[in-house]
């Protein structure tokens, strides 16, 4: 391994796993980048190390398809079953693939498998809070463990989000007929969760398809949806996924002909989406309709109650997202603070551009997501002019260990006093912080602190 040249392989990893146990997840993942032979081995160690385990976001970690795969492929020990439903699943795909028959799924083409699972395993949506909080029952092994049989429910379930997942129409089209009208309710996630966690991850069959564009598999989704209720709720699930997506045909299948009053899925679409496109054709269904009616106790009421749709509140969200055509389009209030706290410096340009203001918070929220070129574009622009503006960028860059921003600020021609570096060092130390020590003490001698009487 390279850093370790005169040690056995064994013997490197080991180090390096106590090394992320030491340092912690933040700290750990910045090895990966020391070269590239380290990126593979550290990825492994913050595996192996167990600091991953457990964690609430775990979903949300860029290490998550990798944790999940060495799960999937744990043989030392019992599966979830969860993971076992996904393992057959990937099994029965791989066998109807080759053979037409889902249930020869004796094949021993476990290459085919490993990669289709790695495949799922890189399947998940940006918007998962509901999986979120439940990933960890992905691997919770009850006893005693019961065996799968093909006409199990959550079985065809699974199949079918994954099948609807990597778009296998002729798949989904065989597993349907087999399907109960009353697990049609979960082919999307507006029900409460009586399905596998493994579905969690994959991603709902209606929803998965919208957002990936899977015309076909969505068309014959919303066939199976046989009542009314249920099938404007399955619609809805298309509209917005299919919004965050940017996928307008099926979009489409997700509308309806006219809409007579408010609805919020044609908001929350107006919100998720990132293309110009969907969001006049979303806009034009809805910009007339009132939200009298929305109860404050809602999703997004309290954002609602004004008499039409809001579009500064989409325009917040743009900002947030760091989507410049979709600022552009809405752009009508100050929004600079909210856009640097996400790193968009060609958001926050094009709002300065419009003459709109930045307050004291946004250099600081710059400096706290880490973009040095956002942080340099505020300054050039005055916001090292107010000193409480410097300081706290100071200190807030300090604690998130972004040491590009700690040096610019230092070294910027009006600087943080001495009292913000002291302040930002005492951060340091207090969260053992030994990396920015290190770059502050380099600057405890800075000529524009030293006092000339």
């Amino acid at each position: 391994m390279d850093g370790f040249p005169t040690l056995p392989i064994e013997v490197a990893r080991m180090i390096l796993i106590e090394t992320v146990k030491a340092r912690g997840l933040r700290r750990a993942a910045r090895l990966r980048f020391v070269s590239r032979c380290w990126k593979r081995e550290v990825t492994d160690a913050i595996i192996d190390s167990g600091v991953l385990d457990g964690h609430w976001e775990l979903t949300l970690s860029p290490f998550w398809p990798e944790y999940l795969m060495r799960h999937l492929m744990r043989t030392h020990r019992p599966l979830s079953r969860a993971l076992r439903l996904l393992r057959l699943a990937a099994e029965c795909v791989v066998a109807f693939r080759r053979s037409g028959n889902t249930m020869d799924s004796s094949s021993d083409d476990h290459s085919a498998v490993r990669q289709y699972l790695w495949e799922i395993c890189q399947t998940h949506q940006r918007k998962r809070s509901w999986f979120t909080h439940q990933s960890l029952f992905l691997f919770l092994v009850s006893e005693p463990i019961t065996p799968i049989h093909d006409t199990d429910e959550d079985f065809k379930l699974v199949l079918l989000a994954a099948a609807s997942a990597t778009n296998d129409v002729a798949l989904v089209e065989q597993l349907l007929p087999t399907i109960s009208e009353d697990c049609t309710r979960l082919f999307f996630s507006n029900t409460p969760p009586r399905c596998s966690p493994i579905v969690g991850h994959i991603g709902h069959p209606l929803e998965v398809a919208a957002f990936r564009g899977h015309v076909e598999v969505v068309r014959l989704l919303l066939g199976a949806v046989r009542e009314p209720s249920l099938l404007k709720k399955a619609r809805d699930a298309v509209l917005v996924h299919a919004a965050e997506g940017n996928q307008m045909e099926t979009l489409e299948l997700g509308l309806l002909p006219r809409y007579g009053s408010y609805d919020q899925a044609l908001v929350i679409a107006l919100k998720f989406t990132s293309s110009p496109d969907i969001f006049e054709r979303v806009f034009s269904l809805c910009k007339d309709h009132s939200a009298e009616d929305l109860s404050a106790d809602e999703p997004l009421g309290m954002a609602m109650r004004a008499p039409t749709v809001d579009l500064d509140d989409c325009l917040r969200w743009a900002a947030m997202r760091g989507h410049l055509i979709m600022t552009q389009r809405l752009s009508v209030g100050g929004l600079v603070s909210m856009a640097a706290e996400y790193g968009h410096t060609e958001v926050v340009a094009f709002l300065l551009e419009r003459g709109l203001e930045y307050d004291p918070a946004s250099l600081s929220w710059a400096a706290g997501y880490g973009n040095a070129d956002c942080v340099r574009f505020l300054l050039e622009r005055g916001a090292a002019d107010r000193t409480d503006s410097m300081d706290q960028a100071l200190v807030k860059a300090v604690k998130k260990e972004n040491e590009p921003v700690v040096r610019l600020l230092l070294e910027w021609d009006n600087p943080p006093d001495k009292e913000a570096w002291q302040g930002a060092l005492d951060a340091a130390e207090e969260q053992g912080l030994s990396s920015m020590i290190s770059v502050l003490n380099g600057y405890k001698y800075l000529r524009r602190w030293v006092r000339t009487d």
